[in-house]
């Protein structure tokens, strides 16, 4: 018959002289032997089979100082607390969750900051390459140029030194002079005439040495102006004309690959932020999901509690009623079959998880993350440099690599983040810096 009715269906039995203290331990562990729910049952069974049964004296102390002390002190009271430390639990779930959300939003907002300033630093490497590249191609057709400059200045100067030369020789073949002349003729062996030839002559010799010694002039000058460019030709071509804008093209590279450094690390620490909110996340849910479980026999169940809470106030009622009333009216018993309904109102915290799970604070059901929304292909030339619209594929498994870019893969990380060929660029700009 259990612990009650052996108590209570023998009015005229008499019990042994011990605590009150003994017989609620005795109940209590009369409980302990199966689950609450089960044992309260087999008890309010028991109470009411006791309906029209006289209680003795014994049994209503039973009842007074042990069956109801133990339900109101001990069950009830653990109930309550089972309640509230579940409740308790939950809370400080989403406390921590809350913690992880603000972490990760921030780690977000970094890794955000981090490859915008990758982004603009790579537009800016394009630039600058580009810069120099056009120096160099200005560069070469330059010293082309200057070389055929030079070249014509030198065909000009040989040409003017060559009419120099041509203007030094004299012929004096249509001078006549008299080979032959016989005084007794009474004449002057026509001197006279050979006289003005001569001054005509000296008066052409006298030209053509003015004219020689300008061309001697044009000569110098054109031979000093051929010297002078090609000189200047051989100059530039020997200089490092490019050298500003070599320098800062490497200089923006090497800041590129510093803002990918610090990009890798805000990005892969914004996805171990992420992957802990999801674990947080993952236990506020499997604890929710526990506590709306039943018959788990356990104390997380929230249905499980209150089909208890109420099973422990059926018999409470039926309880006071024998005590109170010496016997058990069917009235009572019905009147106890709905009483004192489960007055707890668990709270899941639906407002506070919907907040910390949206898409600005991360759902943890993301396959992918956008940072700028951009990564660039890169190579030796500018005209390799595109940028193209893109996401990083996330892996939210705690312990996982989170990107792409943080594996131990470092040429599949530098792709994603556009500087798979930086340092290719980097190379051939320092063999142009080594040939100079």
């Amino acid at each position: 018959m259990g612990f009650l009715g052996q108590h209570i269906s023998r009015p005229g039995k008499n019990f042994a002289p011990r605590e009150p203290d003994w017989r609620r331990r005795v109940v209590a562990e009369a409980l302990a032997d199966a689950s609450v729910v089960m044992r309260l049952a087999q008890l309010e069974s028991q109470a009411k089979s006791m309906i029209g049964t006289k209680l003795s004296p014994d049994a209503k102390s039973v009842i007074s100082d042990v069956l109801l002390p133990v339900i109101k002190d001990e069950i009830e009271s653990a109930i309550s607390r089972e309640f509230v430390s579940v409740q308790e639990q939950l809370a400080d779930l989403v406390d921590g969750l809350e913690v992880k959300t603000q972490q990760a939003v921030t780690s977000k907002a970094a890794a955000d900051t981090s490859d915008n300033k990758l982004d603009t630093c790579r537009s800016n490497e394009k630039t600058a390459l580009e810069q120099y590249e056009t120096c160099e191609v200005d560069r070469a057709a330059k010293i082309v140029s200057d070389a055929q400059h030079c070249q014509t200045k030198r065909d000009a100067a040989l040409q003017i030194c060559a009419e120099k030369d041509a203007a030094a020789d004299l012929s004096f073949s249509d001078l006549c002079a008299p080979t032959q002349c016989n005084l007794a003729d009474g004449n002057m062996c026509n001197m006279e005439e050979f006289t003005k030839a001569v001054e005509g002559m000296n008066a052409i010799v006298k030209q053509k040495r003015d004219d020689y010694l300008e061309k001697i002039q044009q000569c110098n000058e054109a031979d000093k102006v051929a010297l002078d460019v090609c000189a200047a030709a051989e100059e530039f071509a020997a200089s490092d004309s490019c050298k500003e804008e070599r320098e800062q093209a490497q200089h923006q590279q090497v800041q590129c690959e510093s803002d990918y450094g610090q990009a890798k690390v805000a990005i892969c620490s914004f996805g171990s932020a992420l992957q802990g909110k999801c674990v947080d996340l993952s236990e506020v849910r499997s604890l929710i999901a526990k506590i709306k479980a039943s018959d788990r026999k356990d104390s997380l169940s929230e249905s499980d509690r209150q089909h208890e809470w109420e099973a422990v106030q059926r018999l409470s009622c039926l309880l006071e009623a024998l005590r109170d009333e010496g016997d058990l009216s069917q009235q009572a018993a019905t009147t106890c079959a709905a009483s004192r309904p489960y007055v707890q109102t668990f709270d899941y915290l639906d407002a506070r998880i919907a907040q910390l799970t949206t898409n600005e604070n991360f759902n943890c059901d993301e396959t992918s993350v956008s940072f700028s929304g951009y990564w660039w292909s890169t190579g030796e030339e500018s005209s390799e440099f595109e940028r193209v619209a893109s996401s990083h594929t996330v892996s939210l498994e705690d312990g996982s690599t989170p990107f792409l870019v943080c594996s131990d893969d470092g040429a599949a990380g530098k792709e994603l983040l556009g500087s798979a060929a930086t340092v290719v660029a980097s190379n051939k700009l320092g063999e142009i810096e080594a040939s100079k």
